[in-house]
């Protein structure tokens, strides 16, 4: 298996951006990843489950510059990421109706799992697998619809990264490149994947078709007890230690230790 695709999401819940490599930080993750979350007036994380109008903004990201271009509804808003806070919190505020406020956290990020912040992988053979279940979707949509950070290639058969996991949750140790993971379990998925990515609209009956066509398609390695659900694609994954500095590459292999 190799690195087909790097994808980091520098802002919590908004459009991810493809990168050629990642760097790892000391929380884990990868850095830009998730930097940036919104939180509305009671502290709680604004994301797609709760306020799925935020899946109607496309996001460009130019990090270098520390810029964000907003194009939601045939508008378009650039801010500075550290000097145009405030303004941007009162732009996403009055976008979605809520009081906003902006937090950063450059090492850790605001991962989905805090205790397995590892960055999150799945295979392009699982993706296609996907693909096949629901052919009134448009495929180009199924990979954002999941958020993954790595896309895997050359397993040749679906969901061979299921096998990146124990029964036991003791992980299973990894090489990708010159970085070592412990892939620790399933990556259970949340009401995001049910709704187009671009719109937020649901589609009816994703979670269940998708649960029926998981349980039926597990691969032969994998043990029921690894699945307390169905509604699970990819694998949440752990760092064995601080590797601040270390990086993953496009083309990178991935090789079981």
């Amino acid at each position: 298996m190799i690195v087909k695709s790097i994808t980091i999401f520098p802002v919590k819940s908004l459009d991810g951006m493809n990168v050629d490599r990642a760097t790892l930080t000391t929380g884990g993750g990868f850095e830009n990843d998730r930097e940036f979350a919104l939180f509305d007036e009671r502290g709680k994380t604004i994301n797609g489950k709760r306020f799925p109008r935020i899946q109607q903004i496309r996001t460009a990201y130019d990090l270098a510059n520390r810029e964000i271009t907003l194009s939601p509804e045939g508008q378009t808003v650039r801010f500075h990421l550290d000097r145009d806070r405030s303004q941007m919190e009162e732009w996403f505020g009055d976008f979605l109706g809520v009081q906003v406020q902006i937090k950063q956290n450059a090492e850790g990020g605001f991962p989905d799992d805090s205790e397995r912040p590892g960055p999150t992988l799945a295979s392009h053979e699982s993706y296609e697998e996907v693909v096949s279940w629901f052919p009134h979707i448009d495929p180009a949509t199924i990979i954002n619809r999941f958020r993954m950070n790595i896309e895997l290639q050359g397993g040749g058969k679906p969901f061979w990264e299921d096998q990146l996991f124990k029964k036991d949750m003791s992980g299973c140790r990894f090489s990708i490149g010159e970085v070592i993971l412990r892939g620790i379990k399933p990556c259970a998925r949340c009401p995001v994947p049910t709704r187009d990515p671009l719109t937020g609209e649901g589609y009816s009956g994703f979670q269940k078709e998708f649960m029926h066509f998981r349980k039926s398609t597990l691969p032969e390695f994998v043990s029921l007890e690894q699945f307390p659900h169905f509604y699970m694609f990819g694998v949440n994954t752990n760092t064995e230690e601080n590797l601040k500095g270390k990086e993953i590459r496009v083309g990178d292999a991935l090789t079981l230790l």
